[in-house]
């Protein structure tokens, strides 16, 4: 629990009146909404029942909502200026689509755990747009939204196409705003989506699956495609996506061989703080030239850093969330314990970094960073043994 208060600390010094930022570092664009920061930290407000969050949080919803586009794309990150207005960007390599389904997802679990009926209606018509927004990047209309290039969280690497990680986010978007707003409609189209990312990323279906064969390629893995496009599937492994589809049940029959897979590359890395993507891009890969053209302000994905190879805390607490929801408290435990030991250990050089190098144990990127603080806090607060029903919070 050392870092508990601290961790709660760093939230609370990043709300604003229109939002959580993301951090408190004035490095790059990191002091401004962003609507994905933002829902990592409401979300974990939510989970604690801090109010000082959640009074944050439901600024920064509102803020989002007002920025909306008109085509219904909530934008990836806003600040005021000066005069008092805001400054949107929408994304800069590309559109962020998972700015989109985080905002419904923390506008949703707010609501439904705690009441409010006018905010409720005054969303309505945002979340509306939102969902019309996603239906249209269905494109060939089977229930699977397209991600562009730098399109989610994973800005500067190969994530891309029909996601694991996206698809899983529109299901739980989906779903929750259907019981939030009692919609059989979107009952319907949540139950679609579910089966849609079962068809096309675990059990190919003849009917149904868009490319059969190149599914039926994959069922050698242990763990869930992070993505495919019209001519084939990435076999990389994708903790984001996994995370969700541990957390979100999407096809349980997959469990006992993921765990496995977890605790094999545990040992091959000697350490339970594992890697966002794997393998690793190195110099030599036929990759790595793409991999340094896909960058902003500077290139930071060297062998084992930032998202190529780089362990994030968030998804690896979202992680242990569905270990937690499968009661395995064994690997729970193992991954907490190990992030607990590593802030302890490197506490002098600042607290709750971007990403630790999973090979040299050295802290990564930013520091100050609400990401990795809500981590600790979700890890702490969900263990297997709590007993608060995160299962009833989160809606699983």
């Amino acid at each position: 629990m050392k870092f508990f208060a601290p961790a709660v600390e760093q939230i609370i010094n990043s709300i604003t009146d229109y939002g959580i930022m993301a951090g408190t570092s004035a490095v790059d664009n990191y002091q401004r909404v962003w609507s994905r920061d933002q829902a990592m930290a409401g979300i974990t407000g939510i989970l604690i029942n801090d109010k000082q969050i959640l009074e944050g949080l439901k600024s920064g919803i509102r803020s989002l909502s007002l920025c909306q586009s008109k085509t219904g794309h909530i934008p990836s990150n806003i600040s005021i200026n000066s005069d008092g207005s805001y400054k949107l960007s929408y994304g800069t390599l590309s559109g962020k689509v998972d700015a989109t389904t985080w905002w419904i997802v923390s506008a949703a679990l707010l609501l439904l755990n705690h009441k409010d009926e006018s905010l409720k209606t005054e969303l309505l018509p945002a979340v509306e747009k939102a969902v019309f927004m996603l239906e249209t990047i269905e494109y060939n209309q089977k229930h699977l939204i397209y991600t562009p290039l730098a399109g989610n969280w994973a800005d500067e690497y190969f994530l891309q196409g029909h996601t694991l990680y996206d698809n899983c986010l529109y299901y739980w978007a989906i779903k929750l705003i259907a019981e939030l707003y009692d919609n059989e409609q979107w009952v319907i189209k949540s139950k679609q989506i579910k089966q849609a990312i079962i068809d096309h990323f675990s059990e190919p279906s003849d009917s149904h699956t868009m490319n059969v064969m190149a599914l039926r390629a994959m069922q050698e893995l242990d763990y869930f495609p992070p993505c495919f496009q019209a001519n084939k599937y990435f076999s990389f492994w994708d903790m984001s996506g996994n995370a969700l589809a541990l957390l979100l049940g999407i096809d349980d029959k997959k469990n006992n061989r993921l765990i496995a897979y977890l605790e094999s590359m545990a040992l091959e890395y000697n350490t339970y703080l594992l890697p966002v993507f794997y393998p690793v891009i190195v110099p030599t890969s036929t990759a790595w030239q793409e991999l340094q053209h896909l960058q902003l302000y500077r290139f930071k994905n060297e062998p084992n850093s930032f998202q190529n190879g780089g362990s994030w805390p968030i998804f690896l607490a979202w992680l242990s969330l569905g270990l937690s929801k499968l009661g395995n408290t064994n690997l729970y435990n193992k991954i907490f314990e190990e992030y607990s030991r590593f802030l302890e250990k490197t506490e002098t050089q600042g607290l709750f970094y971007e990403y630790i190098n999973p090979i040299t144990q050295q802290n990564g990127g930013v520091d100050r960073l609400n990401f990795s603080a809500s981590a600790y806090l979700m890890m702490q607060i969900c263990k297997p043994s709590s007993p608060q029903n995160i299962q009833a919070i989160l809606r699983l």
